[in-house]
């Protein structure tokens, strides 16, 4: 059993022993996040399981899958020159990549979770990435190289994990059928960005990956409570 399936079934349990009065499946059908702005489109979209506990908590669990954001159309081109062996080398690229995460988080209404309020909420995210760079052309005394000092003109991938907390305030109506939730917030990276990039050269270079310590985000969401 994988990490993710863990996670679920820990939250229902967990969840399911706290006298919960209520509970509903919710679906994010648009949201924006600023962690992997720098790659390309912010949107992502995601469903999830939410539970009333006593009159003023509420507990929840979300998978969120950013867009396709690894085509480079919206990504804007690096490059790194240097000297080896007296040779002038510069190699051309682009970052991009895509991004995946499962949230649990909690959140306090303002008035009775069943009615519809504001509320403030926190979360902690388990964020899998997947950064890929696109190598476009290497250069070595102005010749063009397919290959050069270990650098190939290919993509080069690196899957990594980062844990974003975040902090928001929302809005949920009636917690009873059919009901929707707004919400606005932040993102940090409180554990680190992971800077580092493959292949190695690029980043002893200063090449790094671009995921934002701080960022926004919000989300439109609709869902069905019983």
């Amino acid at each position: 059993m994988n990490l993710y399936k863990r996670i679920i079934l820990a939250t229902i349990f967990i969840v399911s022993t706290l006298g919960a009065s209520s509970q509903g499946i919710r679906f994010e059908y648009f949201g924006v996040s600023g962690v992997a702005s720098r790659y390309g489109p912010l949107e992502f979209y995601g469903i999830g399981f939410e539970q009333n506990v006593g009159d003023k908590i509420s507990l929840g669990l979300t998978y969120r899958k950013g867009y396709d954001i690894t085509s480079g159309e919206t990504v804007d081109p690096e490059y790194v020159s240097y000297l080896k062996n007296s040779d002038e080398v510069r190699i051309d690229l682009l970052q991009t990549g895509a991004w995946s995460e499962f949230s649990y988080s909690s959140k306090y209404h303002f008035t009775d979770n069943s009615d519809g309020g504001f509320y403030i909420a926190n979360s902690l995210s388990l964020f899998s990435a997947k950064t890929i760079i696109n190598i476009t052309s290497i250069s070595v005394n102005g010749s063009s190289e397919s290959n050069y000092d270990g650098v190939g003109t290919i993509a080069y991938e690196k899957s990594i994990t980062l844990l974003p907390m975040s902090f928001d305030l929302g809005y949920r109506s009636e917690f009873d059928g059919w009901y929707q939730d707004y919400y606005f917030g932040i993102n940090l990276l409180p554990f680190g960005n992971n800077k580092t990039v493959t292949p190695s050269q690029l980043s002893d270079h200063g090449i790094t990956s671009k995921f934002n310590s701080l960022s926004f985000r919000f989300g439109l969401c609709f869902g069905i409570a019983w």
